[in-house]
């Protein structure tokens, strides 16, 4: 997605031949990609493999650095994980199912997985409304990870077995109520592939995918992938490289070059076709693939369909699609634009979310250099709010999605919607809340979600649903005295290392995780959170969306909160002088901070794994600088405790984030500090 944030209106500009398009984009991404390659231990990928290709037959591949730490130059047959991009193939793989007559988008699941069944706090039974429609889409209500084989785990267990322990895993709401990202969705829809090919989900795609187009290289990360040389390494996580064997096989579990992957954009561009082996899917299963699945508005452009992100559409075509991927130490994007003929991918073996939209910045100047207007867009007039303003108060407070979180509050007679930078919006109708910026088409509709009555907030441009978490009008909660036992710190492990840090609190009476409010489920010690997601105490160990967590210390006693936050205020007092020493040395017996030395036991590890992690994460305020993080999780007797150091790109100190609670919401933000930013 993240081309929508560079597109504006295109001016009226004439075609140029595509082989020299093609030439001056790849000698563009020569001069910018390099400077994003850095070394494995922080993160950042040693080595990336970047290709675009245009319908008259143009490639341009270019390739930099090493597969890892003292590893091979990347060429062009350089294996790196798709990730997500997976998706696609097995969206693919499914369709020609559909065309053969062995699948139906629209029959129950439980035709081809008669035994599996979710767990539910929703009327009906999954297995019976749930369909490969809903589930390559990302409207099944799945949550994203399954309790055997996950995004956290070391283990390398059989796809039949991790997508058996969905049944353990509980649906964050109705099905087909709304769109929520899922791994286990597509692993579900690929399984279903095998049993009804009657075959196994990775010899059907070979067979029916990769091998008509000619993919002969690319293979599925198991066991047996170590042997191959040609083959990125991952950056590494705890100091050590990550698992190779991927258990999310049909989400994102297959490895591909840049000369293949070309070969993937080539059918796309051509519409379910290939020049060399002939139609791989019908055009009209093709387009089915990118029609965006139950859109919220004839307003909304960005969507999911099946398997396929849609980037931008006009009316109901998409004129840009494709999709990203990132984890196991890999990160990966590809785009396809079918009207104006280019595409191109990139595989990095690290995180790199600067160096995507640098690339995106770059096709996109190609594409206008191709086509007049390559992502149109209706033109869009301010609104004028009604006078006197319509009542927002039913709709203030924060909402939740999986990952991120939207706060709407009221300023005169208009709302702030949004994270760290919110837009103005005004209600033009009860429900409706229409941005105020001239040009810019943004809406939010507030309404209560079929199937259940909990109250959202939908973008409608995007589709993506926001569910609602808290706000000044709540009630206090029951403080429940039963709850005392399970408060404190847990913590979530990334392969077999300590990783993320999760705190189980009490505030104003209810129970929160972190900064999600948590709600009593359908049985004792099961809470839901207001994301859908469930945390589960009633568990040896407890589970957080299907993964398990170590209860690691209790709660912060509030003497000691209280102390904490009052080095939090000295620290942020002192930025403007940039002079943290004083601070620092004073707040070390406290804060028992160990600096430049390793810690014991555990923390070491963590340390490891966080410290002098670069990259784009913002900007600074004054200097609009790249910054440059690093990130110490440091021990306390009782509790955790986080720390951030931000530099700025010439490695001077410009910020200092004290985090007791770890809490995600707190990345820019001391808590308890009346959300004073840092900056």
């Amino acid at each position: 997605m993240l081309l929508w944030a560079a597109w504006v209106v295109a001016c009226g500009q004439g075609r140029e031949d595509e082989a020299g398009v093609l030439a001056a984009l790849a000698a563009s991404v020569e001069a910018d990609l390099p400077g994003h390659l850095g070394g494995a231990a922080s993160g950042a990928p040693t080595g990336a493999a970047w290709v675009a290709i245009g319908r008259e037959g143009t490639v341009e591949v270019r390739t930099f650095g090493t597969t890892g730490p003292g590893g091979r130059a990347v060429d062009g047959d350089t294996l790196f994980s798709m990730q997500s991009m997976t998706k696609v193939v097995t969206g693919i793989a499914v369709m020609t199912a559909v065309e053969d007559g062995a699948l139906d988008l629209d029959a129950p699941i439980s035709r081809w997985v008669p035994d599996l069944r979710p767990r539910s706090r929703f009327a009906g039974d999954p297995a019976e409304q749930i369909t490969l429609r809903l589930l390559l889409s990302h409207r099944s209500g799945l949550t994203h990870e399954a309790p055997v084989g996950n995004n956290a785990s070391a283990d390398a267990p059989e796809f039949a077995d991790h997508v058996e322990s969905i049944a353990e895993t509980w649906l964050r709401f109705p099905v087909g109520a709304q769109r929520g990202y899922s791994n286990l969705g597509v692993d579900l829809a690929g399984f279903a592939l095998g049993r009804a090919v009657g075959s196994d989900y990775e010899t059907v795609v070979r067979a029916r995918v990769l091998g008509p187009l000619g993919m002969r290289r690319s293979a599925f990360a198991t066991p047996a992938l170590a042997s191959e040389t040609n083959r990125a390494v991952g950056a590494h996580q705890g100091g050590r490289p990550p698992p190779i064997a991927i258990p999310m096989k049909a989400a994102g579990g297959l490895y591909t070059s840049a000369n293949e992957i070309a070969l993937l954009l080539r059918m796309m561009l051509d519409r379910g076709g290939t020049a060399v082996h002939g139609r791989v899917l019908e055009e009209d299963h093709w387009r089915e693939m990118h029609r965006i699945v139950a859109p919220v508005s004839v307003h909304q452009r960005t969507g999911y369909g099946l398997g396929v992100a849609i980037q931008h559409r006009d009316g109901d075509e998409a004129v840009s699609a494709g999709h990203g991927g990132g984890g196991y130490g890999f990160s990966s994007h590809m785009t396809w634009l079918p009207r104006v003929g280019l595409a191109y991918a990139v595989l990095l073996n690290g995180e790199a979310s600067g160096a995507q939209r640098a690339l995106d910045r770059h096709f996109v100047a190609a594409a206008r250099k191709r086509a007049d207007d390559p992502f149109p867009q209706a033109p869009v007039a301010a609104e004028t709010c009604p006078k006197p303003a319509l009542d927002a108060s039913p709709w203030l407070g924060v909402y939740r999605g999986r990952t991120r979180h939207l706060g709407v509050q009221r300023d005169g007679d208009q709302l702030r919607i949004g994270g760290a930078r919110p837009g103005a919006y005004c209600l033009i109708e009860p429900g409706l809340a229409v941005s105020v910026a001239r040009g810019r088409a943004d809406a939010f509709r507030f309404e209560h979600r079929p199937g259940d009555g909990r109250l959202r907030m939908v973008r409608l441009q995007t589709g993506v649903a926001f569910d609602y978490n808290d706000g000044p009008r709540d009630a206090p909660g029951p403080d429940d005295p039963d709850w005392r036992p399970h408060l404190g710190t847990y913590l979530h492990e990334w392969y077999g290392r300590p990783g993320h840090y999760h705190e189980l609190r009490r505030i104003r009476g209810h129970l929160y995780w972190s900064d999600l409010r948590l709600s009593p489920g359908p049985r004792a010690g099961l809470f839901v959170a207001a994301n859908g997601e469930t945390l589960e105490l009633d568990r040896s160990p407890p589970r957080w969306r299907g993964i398990a967590l170590r209860h690691v210390a209790g709660p912060l006693p509030a003497s000691e909160r209280s102390e904490l936050l009052a080095i939090a205020r000295d620290l942020t007092q002192s930025l403007e002088a940039r002079d943290f020493a004083p601070v620092l040395e004073r707040s070390r017996p406290k804060l028992r901070i160990l600096l430049n030395e390793r810690l014991a036991s555990d923390w070491d590890a963590i340390v490891s794994r966080h410290g002098a992690v670069a990259g784009e994460v913002g900007a600074d305020v004054r200097t609009r600088a790249p910054l440059r993080v690093a990130k110490v999780m440091l021990a306390l007797e009782r509790s955790h405790l986080e720390v951030r150091f931000h530099f700025d790109a010439a490695g001077g100190l410009v910020g200092f984030q004290l985090d007791p609670d770890a809490s995600p919401r707190s990345w820019w933000l001391a808590p308890g500090l009346g959300k004073a930013p840092l900056w």
